[in-house]
């Protein structure tokens, strides 16, 4: 039996680890900085004196530059566990302006990388096991004449790239997923008895994600189930109007 957590989403995850690491890096270069530094320390020897309790692990901090993932460190490229403390450490001293801008990049980055984003968001989706991305995506390549995938990829994405930034950058601000969305205070709805409708407040709270501040950044955790819901919610419906416009302009043609 096929682990999915291993499989699905791989490229698209595995891209946006890669370009996180570079992020990370290209920083490091500008500002000249070490490790020990970035970790809020002037050197090794003032980083080794400090207690354990008080700092950020060097060996996991080295992993994230490199994009190297381990089950037990870093399996989602920044930890589960104190995600906040390595935040924290890359924003204050890398000088990013926030969370978001570290995780994702500025919206102008994400304007560039998003292209080849969708190229493995699509290549994934072809290679599906939900079924109703794999055929959706199966059948909006059908519908292109041209020979080469890239070619009808980029042609997709050309069709549904201004829509599609504002959904990803959604995303990336951890707004669409229905549980992010859930209130902080409960959710309040209706029931309806003999003397008419009363408002009930469910008591139930918002998912705490770790590292993910919801409305601002979503973080890397099971980030390809975070993909697999992305797509489903948002981008096939925009998939779906893709096909009904070719399928309406064909028949006009005929």
């Amino acid at each position: 039996m096929v682990n999915q957590s291993k499989v699905q989403f791989e490229r698209t995850v595995e891209f946006i680890y890669d370009q996180t690491s570079k992020r990370l890096n290209l920083k490091k270069g500008e500002l000249g900085v070490s490790n020990y530094q970035i970790a809020g320390f002037k050197n090794q020897k003032e980083y080794n004196e400090a207690p354990n309790y008080s700092k950020i692990d060097d060996s996991i901090l080295s992993n994230i530059l490199n994009n190297k993932r381990q089950n037990r460190k870093n399996k989602y490229l920044i930890p589960s566990k104190n995600a906040e403390m390595y935040y924290q450490a890359f924003v204050s001293n890398l000088k990013f302006d926030s969370v978001h801008e570290l995780l994702w990049g500025k919206n102008s980055e994400i304007k560039t990388y998003l292209p080849k984003l969708f190229q493995n968001i699509m290549l994934d989706s072809l290679e599906n096991s939900n079924k109703t991305i794999k055929n959706i995506c199966s059948d909006l390549m059908k519908s292109r004449s041209e020979k080469n995938l890239e070619t009808k990829i980029y042609q997709i994405y050309e069709e549904i790239k201004e829509a599609l930034l504002k959904e990803f950058i959604d995303f990336t601000k951890a707004k669409t997923s229905k549980e992010h969305l859930e209130s902080p205070e409960g959710i309040e709805y209706e029931i309806v008895g003999i003397k008419g409708n009363v408002p009930i407040i469910d008591e139930k709270k918002s998912k705490n994600i770790s590292g993910t501040k919801l409305n601002e950044y979503l973080g890397y955790q099971k980030l390809n189930m975070a993909f697999e819901k992305f797509i489903e919610d948002r981008l096939l419906p925009l998939f779906l109007n893709v096909l009904i416009l070719q399928f309406n302009q064909q028949k006009e043609e005929m």
